[in-house]
């Protein structure tokens, strides 16, 4: 067995983690597009290159972040991309998630 082979098939664990911020390129357009949410970017391509935050890192990092969430508008926005996220943690082995849910950034005050 390879390194590769090795850490692939070992078990992993997945700490403190916000589900929002796991939502892949591909469902920020699918669920902006399904929502009727208007985002700066229409390709996947572009959205993982605006991953690269440059400076101010956390400003940039905090603004694609609620961009991302901005898309979040439903239980079945939710329930989505929790399931897309848990099978990935199949696929990759994830045994144990400590995952967390932010209600207040998707509270109209």
């Amino acid at each position: 067995m390879n390194m590769s082979e090795f850490i692939a098939s070992m078990p992993k664990a997945e700490l403190h983690i916000h589900i929002e911020g796991t939502v892949s390129a591909a469902k920020v357009l699918e669920l902006a597009y399904r929502n009727g949410v208007d985002i700066p970017y229409a390709t996947e391509a572009q959205l993982l290159a605006a991953q690269d935050y440059g400076t101010p890192a956390l400003k940039n990092f905090l603004d694609y972040h609620y961009m991302c969430s901005s898309v979040l508008r439903t239980g079945q926005d939710v329930f989505d991309i929790t399931r897309e996220f848990l099978n990935r943690c199949l696929v990759e082995n994830i045994r144990h998630v400590e995952m967390f849910f932010d209600p207040q950034q998707h509270i109209e005050y």
